[in-house]
């Protein structure tokens, strides 16, 4: 069942022509960076059936300084995707959950926190362009992106994966990524590029499969890698919205924040 927030958010106080937030007795626009009322359509609850799950390292100077485990999830038939994340941050463990989902039907991406506060959300509607959705200018900063197809390859989860190497910034930044075409994945989850670290020229790789793992390096210094861990395309699940407070923001806003 789909539905639209714009007069629930307006109940919960929140202005028809101005959204602001207040901190510390100062008030805040939040027009300003794109955020408003919610006036996308979007489901309370999303079936999947199929998951991948991937495990994501962060170094700083060879030490590991974060961790992130990743399940993506499919819907086939509607070409929907869910992404649910854990990252342990210190020493302590702190953890930190966070879920996004792309909404083929109603065109709209969904990114929730889950905070000891409460679970906050942004909705964004799908423009067409797919340099708006994924923030990348496909001229200007693409260029000196460069991707080789290395002749290399490894098994992963069962999977032939491909290694390609990706250069940027004149060489400073280098990925290494294995794809495989023996495994498709529904919907663009393209729209997840950022949250996982992919590197700017993934999206052009002449290849129509999936990254099963990453390395990637700065001046030679490994900075994250990334594999998947598991692969069961017969696994259900489901994601509820439900207690979640929404807003709503301009995808062009996030793509910027992004950067």
């Amino acid at each position: 069942m789909s539905k639209a927030l714009g007069n629930e958010t307006a109940e919960e106080g929140q202005n028809e022509e101005q959204v602001s937030e207040e901190r510390d007795g100062r008030s805040f626009d939040l027009s300003k960076l794109g955020i408003g009322k919610v006036t996308a359509s979007y489901d309370e609850n999303y079936d999947f059936k199929g998951m991948i799950r991937m495990r994501t390292e962060m170094f700083d100077k060879g030490k590991t300084e974060a961790t992130m485990d990743i399940d993506m999830w499919f819907n086939a038939e509607k070409g929907n995707l869910g992404m649910e994340s854990q990252t342990v941050t210190d020493e302590d463990g702190q953890m930190i959950k966070a879920v996004a989902i792309v909404d083929a039907g109603n065109r709209v991406m969904i990114t929730v926190a889950e905070m000891e506060s409460g679970t906050p959300g942004i909705i964004m509607p799908i423009p067409d362009s797919l340099s708006d959705v994924t923030g990348e200018e496909p001229s200007s900063d693409d260029a000196g992106v460069e991707v080789r197809k290395t002749g290399g390859s490894k098994t992963i989860c069962g999977y032939r994966c491909d290694e390609y190497e990706i250069t940027e910034e004149d060489g400073k930044l280098m990925t290494r990524i294995w794809v495989t075409e023996d495994l498709k994945m529904p919907g663009d989850y393209r729209l997840f590029e950022n949250q996982q670290g992919m590197p700017k020229g993934y999206n052009k790789l002449p290849v129509n499969g999936a990254m099963m793992a990453s390395e990637t390096y700065e001046k030679a210094e490994l900075q994250s890698k990334t594999e998947v861990t598991e692969v069961d395309l017969h696994a259900s699940h489901s994601i509820s919205l439900e207690g979640v407070s929404l807003m709503q923001m301009e995808m062009g806003k996030w793509a910027q924040k992004k950067r």
